[in-house]
């Protein structure tokens, strides 16, 4: 799946569909708890390993004091969402030691 076809079935049918389709239902179903504005940023990464902002890139390499250092005022309460997202809703090879983050290309690297 290129990008461009993950847009375009995303505006057709809604992101949580163009994820399920691209990896599987059950993951899928854990972007519901995180909020819009933070699902796009995760998608991509997993999907096509497109870097995400400073908070996410902290997150997902384990790095809690910079995450906290780089949360704005709605990311600092999200911790726990996009922690069970990451656990429960993507590979864990994309997440989880700044070794794992910085070589993850995406499941569909472009």
């Amino acid at each position: 799946m290129t990008y461009e076809e993950y847009h375009n079935l995303a505006a057709e049918e809604g992101e949580l569909a163009a994820y399920a389709q691209a990896t599987s239902l059950d993951w899928a179903q854990h972007l519901y708890a995180l909020p819009p504005r933070m699902r796009g940023g995760l998608v991509r990464w997993v999907l096509f390993g497109i870097r995400p902002g400073d908070f996410l890139c902290a997150v997902l390499s384990n790095d809690l004091m910079a995450a906290l250092g780089r949360a704005d005022d709605v990311n600092k309460n999200l911790l726990w969402e996009v922690g069970l997202f990451l656990h429960n809703g993507c590979p864990g090879e994309c997440w989880g030691s700044r070794d794992l983050f910085n070589n993850w290309k995406g499941m569909f690297p472009q």
